[in-house]
């Protein structure tokens, strides 16, 4: 992936008078190196908005709105806004889904969660979003999920939603897992979700 995926998106906010820090995550794009993990992401996103910052709003896609989540959760940074993308809400729950659609066996799974805390010094299971949404520095929420997303999977975003009813979402249909951020009603919905006004700034004026 590289920022080139999100160039309607990035159109759309520029065109609307925002300015827009895109990136190229380690091994993604124009970045070097062939491999990545969370661990790192999020030291890389931590950085990025400590020299670009304060941001308003930061927007991931996939893994990256997971990341992005547990950077604002872990880290000391913080944004009024943050927008998630066909969000992988659980590691864990997202390699399972990985390996069943490239048919890996699923004995392979133990062997691997011992491997990422040998290499990274943490445990993948720390990497669900269920144990951090409460300490996510962000005053607002917005998700965007497809219905035909075989990755991030519909049923799971929207048990998720049920637990957490402050987070505002938009469900959309036919565009899957990697289309999500073209899709025009997505596109438009983040929009005015940045438009509006956060607790802090209705207080202000």
């Amino acid at each position: 992936g590289s920022p080139f995926h999100f160039k309607q998106l990035i159109a759309a906010l520029v065109a609307n008078g925002y300015r827009v820090v895109a990136y190229d995550a380690p091994a993604h794009g124009l970045s070097g190196g062939k491999r990545t993990n969370l661990v790192q992401w999020m030291h890389v996103l931590e950085q990025v908005m400590q020299r670009e910052g304060p941001l308003y709003a930061v927007i991931g896609h996939s893994l990256g709105g997971l990341n992005a989540a547990l950077t604002l959760a872990r880290k000391k940074v913080s944004v009024p806004k943050l927008v998630m993308l066909s969000t992988a809400l659980s590691a864990p729950v997202f390699f399972n889904e990985a390996f069943r659609l490239f048919r890996i066996h699923p004995v392979v799974m133990p062997p691997l969660q011992e491997l990422i805390r040998q290499r990274l010094r943490e445990d993948l299971e720390e990497m669900d979003l269920h144990r951090y949404i409460n300490g996510i520095k962000a005053a607002h929420i917005w998700m965007a999920y497809d219905t035909t997303d075989t990755l991030a999977k519909a049923n799971e975003t929207e048990a998720f939603l049920r637990l957490y009813p402050s987070i505002t979402s938009l469900q959309v249909t036919g565009d899957g897992h990697f289309r999500i951020m073209r899709h025009e009603a997505v596109v438009q919905g983040i929009l005015r979700f940045l438009a509006e006004k956060t607790t802090a700034e209705a207080e202000g004026m």
